[in-house]
């Protein structure tokens, strides 16, 4: 059967309409949901403990007093090397999420950070959200990232945590294509770290809500988290310690649960 050069221009030019409403609509949807969550507090996308579809740990169920300390946004100097000399003091190794830029920016503490053991994941390049975004976009994100910590000498599997865990359909479907793990979290302070609050209160909200298994969020590359994430973390590993946790990386977490 022949067809009409005009009707394959047709038929074309009707496919790239139905594809960009496609993601016009997806665009919409997106925005309702981060607006449902910012003026009725009912979390989808942002949800640290949940996602449509796709693997992710927000805590593992396991017995052991064990739990998983870990840092976004870094590495941020001097912050990030005022951190690791508390994590060195009590003998604890964590896993910090860097941002590619950040990784670039200050290249020797993300180094210093490998070099001294700690579990380093992706946290994207940019830090920006990845929600209604292309999958484009989202792979260069994660890609480069990832080049920049395998150059750090990193040969494990690269953990990955979306900004703000922020993630709907695009970002878990790339996720799962290439089989990458999305560590979320079961417990943040409250106040938040980021907004540069009491070390009492951000250790006491962690130490009510930590339970064997939990992955617990914190801060080395914000501003006002940043000037107190060193009291921070020195409060909350005391803290935890005293009511009898040990700590562990995220990878080391999810053998405990294999085991």
């Amino acid at each position: 059967m022949n067809i009409s050069a005009d009707r394959i221009l047709l038929i074309t030019l009707a496919a790239i309409a139905a594809v960009s409403l496609c993601y016009v609509l997806y665009r919409v949807v997106c925005s309702l949901l981060f607006r449902l969550n910012r003026f009725f507090r009912v979390q989808i996308i942002e949800n640290p403990r949940f996602q449509l579809f796709g693997k992710y740990y927000s805590r593992l169920p396991i017995t052991e007093n064990l739990v998983a300390l870990t840092f976004d946004d870094g590495p941020y100097e001097p912050y990030t090397t005022k951190l690791l000399g508390v994590l060195d003091d009590h003998q604890v190794k964590a896993t910090f999420f860097f941002a590619g830029l950040r990784i670039e920016q200050y290249s020797e503490a993300a180094k210093e950070v490998c070099r001294r053991g700690h579990q380093i994941g992706n946290h994207s390049y940019s830090h920006h959200r990845l929600v209604g975004r292309s999958l484009k976009f989202i792979r260069s994100e994660i890609e480069a990232t990832d080049r920049l910590i395998r150059a750090l000498g990193v040969t494990d599997e690269i953990p990955f945590r979306a900004p703000y865990t922020a993630k709907f359909l695009t970002l878990p479907y790339f996720l799962t294509r290439t089989k990458r793990l999305h560590i979320l979290f079961d417990t943040a302070p409250m106040p938040r770290d980021t907004w540069g609050a009491p070390v009492e209160a951000v250790a006491a909200s962690i130490a009510q809500q930590a339970r064997p298994g939990s992955i617990i969020a914190l801060h080395d590359g914000n501003l006002k988290a940043g000037l107190w994430i060193a009291n921070y973390t020195d409060a909350v590993i005391r803290d935890l310690k005293k009511k009898g946790f040990r700590f562990c990386t995220v990878s080391e977490l999810i053998n405990a649960n294999r085991n």
